[in-house]
């Protein structure tokens, strides 16, 4: 393992001291799990694939099966429905 230097705020070193007390964890085993963490985060997030969006429309094409060998022109027999009201 590599050491490296980081700067950090006063405040981040407060909180870093108290949760060194609360779990008895040294502060440098804290960053470097905050940071490992970060980093698997960070991989995951830029290495899945895109998944490409579904239309609902595109999942119906071909489900519909009409029995019969005659071809029904639905919207021609609403167009008729109507005239003759």
């Amino acid at each position: 393992m590599k050491r490296a230097t980081i700067s950090l705020d006063q405040q981040a070193i407060t909180d870093l001291e108290e949760l060194n007390n609360i779990l008895k964890i040294p502060r440098s085993e804290i960053v470097q799990k905050a940071l490992n963490q970060l980093k698997e985060q960070l991989i995951q997030a830029f290495t899945l694939p895109i998944k490409k969006k579904k239309y609902i429309m595109d999942e119906l094409v071909g489900s519909i099966h009409i029995k019969g060998k005659k071809k029904v022109n639905y919207s021609q027999t609403v167009d008729d429905i109507y005239r003759r009201v």
